[in-house]
């Protein structure tokens, strides 16, 4: 119906007036007032509802994050009474352990120039038979 007996095509404005719908009266149902009403009332309950857990949320994660720091301060306490401790202790300890450590390097070099010449002694061993 939008092309007239000869081909040609009826704009849109020129049907509608040939059809009659501009001539009838748009009814809107009363009850349609009613459903958008309370449609806007429970979109505006649910937006409340909404932030109102992601409030309770933030509080929460706040909540945890300062009990973690306060855990991570207290542990961070802990760590720095041990270290004073060990400090304190390691002073009256620690000579005599570093000079422990001391004499074990030195043995240990020891024993390393010890292979070492045991390893020279054979070649030089060796040198005098071959000849």
């Amino acid at each position: 119906n939008w092309k007239n007996a000869r081909g040609y095509t009826i704009p849109l404005d020129k049907r509608l007036a040939a059809d009659g719908r501009g001539l009838q009266e748009t009814v809107v149902n009363p009850k349609f007032a009613k459903i958008a009403e309370a449609l806007y009332q429970a979109e505006g309950s649910a937006r409340e509802e909404v932030n109102y857990r992601a409030k309770l949320r933030k509080k929460l994660q706040l909540k945890q994050k300062h009990l973690e720091e306060e855990r991570l301060l207290e542990r961070a306490k802990q760590i720095r009474e041990q270290q004073a401790r060990m400090e304190a202790g390691g002073a009256a300890d620690g000579s005599s352990s570093s000079s422990d450590d001391s004499s074990s390097d030195s043995d240990s070099d020891s024993d390393s120039s010890d292979s070492d010449s045991d390893s020279d002694g054979r070649s030089r061993a060796r040198k005098p038979s071959s000849k």
